[in-house]
C-alpha cells in the first residue's frame, strides 16, 4: 500500500534532527534555504524601490552618484539571491521525485524505516566521495571518531594527570560556593599605618594672619605701597656703587659682525631688516 506525499518530515522519516543521508531532511533544509532566499530577495527589491524613488527626486552632485551606485548594489544582490532561490527550488522539486518514489513503494507503518535505510545508502555514498576527494598517500585522509573503551588501559608508565584533584581557586567560583567551601571571608583587620596619633606639643612661635592684621584694601596697605614706590624713584645710586655689571662685560666687544637673527633669517631664505 503506497503512503500518501507530505512535505513535513515528521509524516515521513520522523527524524527529531537533521539526519545525513535522509531525503526527508534534505528537502527540509533546502524549503528553509528557498524561504530565506526568498526574503532577501524581497529585501534587495525594497532597496531597489526606495533608491530608485530617490534618484527621481532633485538630487545632484556625490549624493546622487551614492544613490545610483546603491541602486546598482541593491539590483545586483537581488538578482544573485533570485538565481540561487531558482536553483534551490530545481533541487528541491529532484528531492520530492525521491521521496515520491519512496513513499509510492512503501507501507505508512514502514515509512521512517525505508527513510532511515535509504538515509544509510546515501551515507555511505557521500561517505565514499569525500573520501576519494581527500584521498592521500596514507590514506583517505578522513578523521574517524570512536567511542572510548572504558576498559582500555594505557601504556603510559608516567603519572596519571586524569586523577590528580584540581586545586580549588575561589576567584574562579562562584560566590555561593567559595563560601561554602572556604566560609565568610575575615573583616577586614585594622591598619597600623592609618591609626591617628597625637602630634607632640611644638615650642613654635604662632602664625601671624596677615589679612587680618593688614586687609588688603586697607588705606594703610595703600599708604605704604605709594610711599615704597616714591622712595624706590627717588633713590639715586652713589659713585662707588657695583651693581655687578663689571663682573658681566658687553658681549659686543667680542662679536662685531652682523646680528645673529640676520644670519637665521638669511638661512631661511627671508630678507628682512633687523635693527641692530
Amino acid at each position: 500500500m503506497p503512503s500518501p506525499f507530505s512535505t513535513d518530515r515528521r509524516d515521513l522519516c520522523q527524524h527529531v534532527r537533521y539526519r545525513t543521508g535522509c531525503l526527508a531532511c534534505a528537502a527540509h533544509g533546502t524549503r528553509n534555504e528557498i524561504r530565506d532566499a526568498t526574503t532577501e530577495k524581497e529585501r534587495r527589491e525594497a532597496a531597489m524601490s526606495r533608491h530608485q524613488a530617490l534618484l527621481q527626486e532633485d538630487v545632484c552632485g556625490v549624493e546622487r552618484d551614492n544613490f545610483a551606485a546603491e541602486l546598482e548594489k541593491a539590483t545586483k544582490y537581488c538578482a544573485a539571491w533570485d538565481q540561487r532561490r531558482q536553483e534551490l527550488e530545481a533541487v528541491l522539486a529532484s528531492e520530492e521525485v525521491e521521496i515520491k518514489k519512496v513513499c509510492d513503494c512503501t507501507d505508512p507503518d514502514a515509512l521512517s524505516k525505508a527513510f532511515e535505510s535509504k538515509a544509510i545508502e546515501r551515507e555511505n555514498e557521500l561517505l565514499e566521495i569525500w573520501r576519494k576527494a581527500s584521498k592521500t598517500e596514507k590514506g583517505d585522509g578522513l578523521i574517524k571518531m570512536v567511542e572510548e573503551n572504558p576498559d582500555y588501559k594505557s601504556s603510559s608508565k608516567g603519572l596519571d594527570r586524569s586523577s590528580v584533584p584540581a586545586t580549588p581557586d575561589p576567584a574562579a567560583m562562584n560566590y555561593g560556593r567559595a563560601i561554602a567551601m572556604f566560609g565568610v571571608p575575615d573583616e577586614p583587620g585594622k591598619d597600623q599605618r592609618q591609626e591617628s596619633e597625637s602630634a607632640e606639643p611644638l615650642d613654635l612661635p604662632p602664625q601671624t594672619d596677615r589679612q587680618a592684621i593688614l586687609p588688603r584694601d586697607s588705606p594703610t596697605r595703600d599708604e605704604r605701597r605709594k610711599t615704597l614706590i616714591a622712595q624706590l624713584k627717588a633713590w639715586e645710586a652713589p659713585e662707588d656703587f657695583d651693581n655687578g655689571s663689571s663682573n658681566h662685560p658687553d658681549p659686543r666687544q667680542f662679536y662685531n659682525g652682523p646680528p645673529l637673527a640676520l644670519l637665521d633669517l638669511q638661512k631661511l631664505g627671508l630678507n628682512e631688516n633687523v635693527k641692530k
